[in-house]
């Protein structure tokens, strides 16, 4: 009777574990599968002609939300340092840069320098 109370126990934690390392196999699939997206996303997503259209659309964001918003400061330093540049602009997103420093937090100035970034994204 001892005996077959141990035996017991023995398949019921052997089921158990199967289990949970099923579960763990399961979730590394999905994990690699999530991962393999994102890389062909990540890839797909850096072509210089998708880079230039996602910049033009993030450039139009920020300023309609410098526009608009109260506190735009802060979201203006997050999203402006946040955007992948494309290599053409790269010299003018640095003199932009400067001139938002230059302007003191003139929200005017900022969206005038910010317009004129957008003409020359939209130039490409």
């Amino acid at each position: 009777m001892m005996f077959g109370f141990i035996a017991l126990g023995i398949v019921i934690s052997t089921a158990v574990l199967l289990m949970m390392v099923a579960d763990k196999a399961k979730n590394g699939v999905l994990r690699t599968a999530e991962g393999i997206k994102s890389v062909g996303e990540a890839i797909e997503n850096s072509s210089p002609a998708a880079v230039k259209a996602k910049y033009k659309e993030d450039l139009s964001a920020l300023r309609k939300q410098t526009a608009d918003d109260v506190n735009w400061e802060k979201a203006f330093e997050t999203q402006f340092f946040a955007m992948r540049v494309p290599a053409e602009l790269l010299d003018d997103h640095l003199q932009a840069f400067w001139d938002v420093n230059g302007a003191q937090k003139n929200k005017t100035k900022i969206l005038l320098i910010l317009d004129g970034l957008i003409k020359k994204a939209e130039a490409l």
